[in-house]
């Protein structure tokens, strides 16, 4: 079930674009990203208990690419993963990214949503006008932010 897949994934995070080396501790890797990254207080840091953390396998292991592997971490508690997300801004204008862990199926739609939603805005800049695909509609922002259809 993929409802049951994605609750047991809640406490994880996938951290993109952190550098890769030959031997490596993850944990104490993103221990430190957290500290020189995101601006957490080191004693904070080390308050935060994960269960697992490691690079996620390549699919084939002979394919040498440039980007290095997304290190998952599976926090223990919850309430870390959210004190630790309470960070993310701290990010702007790095190369590291950090996003919830979900099945595949949900990240498919995220895709789709996403370069719908990226268009949508282009549309929108464009015209001022933005066709809602799913009611068939077309709907223009007013001064009060709210939306207006116009057939």
């Amino acid at each position: 079930n993929i409802k049951l897949e994605a609750y047991t994934r809640r406490e994880n995070i996938k951290i993109f674009n952190v550098k890769e080396e030959s031997v490596e501790n993850t944990e104490e890797l993103i221990r430190k990203l957290f500290v020189t990254k995101l601006q957490i207080p080191n004693k904070d840091v080390k308050n935060i208990r994960f269960e697992r953390v490691h690079r996620i396998p390549s699919r084939a292991p002979d394919r040498r690419s440039s980007r290095p592997r997304p290190v998952i971490a599976r926090f223990s508690f919850y309430q870390d993963k959210e004190f630790v997300r309470s960070f993310y801004e701290n990010l702007k204008g790095t190369v590291i990214g950090i996003a919830n862990d979900f099945p595949r199926e949900i990240e498919e739609i995220h895709k789709t949503l996403y370069s719908v939603s990226k268009k949508a805005h282009f549309v929108w800049r464009r015209n001022i006008s933005l066709l809602d695909t799913l009611k068939e509609r077309f709907v223009k922002l007013q001064n009060d932010h709210r939306y207006q259809t116009l057939n």
